[in-house]
């Protein structure tokens, strides 16, 4: 997760993007600073960059988290706007990013540009499985931070940091991973808007009332691989033959799925 805030403190704006090579997930807002540390929270980043020069700011925010997460500072040309802008219109090979949304923001551009530029440097590989990049509206989802997730037990009990008897373990009735990770971001993310919970509750009922196709569905569910970690692995050379032919068997059980 790459973090940056704006110079200009009329605009009283900042940056964020988040990026998951082993799913391929990446997304970037531009936010209110004062949000920032709340916005942080929810994502829950394994770890993150930011610009030298704003160290001392960063910290802060970090401290009002009260969490321990790993920080590694880069220079500031890495955080440079037209800097992120092209890194993405190279990787992305386009002419603008409005296809993505993405084209008015700032500092979420330049946020994106140092997390791409880092994982490059880092994994030291071209990352084919990043075909998109979306924008991350947390005007959409409830805001709970940490210390509200583990009163309330939602991913890791009160007795240590394991999943029995928490929420999640008690919901996660899931047959594949990606459906596992899914999950949990929906129950750490809560809906806002109640056209997208009905949306939701409509599909849960559609299941719900229909034990057969359920049953059958979870069957077929239950005999597909991790698809997102089988097609990172394979874009950045880390595949075994086991993998491949786990991902081609999985696909072939698409078809099956499309039935429903």
């Amino acid at each position: 997760c790459a973090v940056i805030i704006s110079k200009d403190k009329k605009q009283n704006t900042a940056g964020i993007a988040s990026l998951d090579i082993s799913t391929g997930e990446f997304i970037a807002a531009d936010v209110e600073e004062n949000l920032l540390a709340e916005i942080l929270q929810s994502l829950a980043p394994a770890e993150i960059i930011y610009s030298k020069q704003q160290k001392s700011l960063i910290t802060s925010v970090i401290k009002n988290i009260g969490e321990s997460i790993p920080l590694s500072g880069l220079e500031e040309w890495i955080f440079d706007e037209q800097f992120g802008r092209e890194a993405l219109l190279g990787h992305f090979k386009t002419q603008n990013l409005k296809g993505f949304g993405i084209e008015t923001f700032t500092a979420g551009i330049s946020a994106a540009g140092a997390v791409l530029h880092y994982i490059n440097e880092t994994q030291k590989s071209f990352l084919p499985q990043l075909t998109k990049i979306s924008v991350y509206n947390p005007s959409e989802y409830m805001t709970l931070d940490m210390a509200t997730r583990r009163n309330l037990e939602i991913s890791f009990s009160s007795s240590g940091d394991t999943k029995s008897g928490t929420l999640i373990s008690i919901l996660d009735k899931t047959s594949t991973a990606m459906g596992g990770r899914l999950i949990k971001k929906w129950v750490s993310r809560p809906l806002r808007k109640l056209k997208q919970i009905h949306a939701r509750l409509e599909a849960v009922k559609v299941f719900y009332e229909s034990e057969t196709t359920r049953k059958a569905l979870k069957a077929h569910l239950a005999e597909i691989g991790d698809i997102e970690r089988l097609t990172s692995k394979i874009c950045t050379g880390k595949a075994n033959p086991r993998d491949v032919s786990s991902l081609k068997d999985s696909i072939k059980k698409f078809r099956l799925l499309s039935r429903y």
